[in-house]
């Protein structure tokens, strides 16, 4: 990926929401919520983004984001 395509990607995931990993169970829940609640695929302005120690959840508008928060607790919300 080149820097104009970085700089894209950033603009377009902006809405991020990081939940600590804790099982895997957690996280399928969170997954088919998104699934459900968004849509099935990355087109429909959700993705996350797996770390060793957290899930960066990410949001192409605002809306979405807070929706997630909201549903899934105290999360840091950037």
């Amino acid at each position: 990926m080149n820097s104009h395509q970085r700089r894209l990607d950033r603009r377009r995931w902006r809405h991020k929401v990081e939940v600590e990993y804790t099982n895997h169970s957690g996280y399928l829940k969170q997954f088919r919520w998104c699934q459900d609640t968004f849509g099935p695929y990355v087109r429909d302005g959700w993705r996350e983004r797996p770390n060793s120690e957290s899930i960066v959840w990410q949001f192409t508008n605002e809306k979405k984001a807070m929706l997630f928060k909201l549903k899934w607790g105290h999360f840091e919300y950037n």
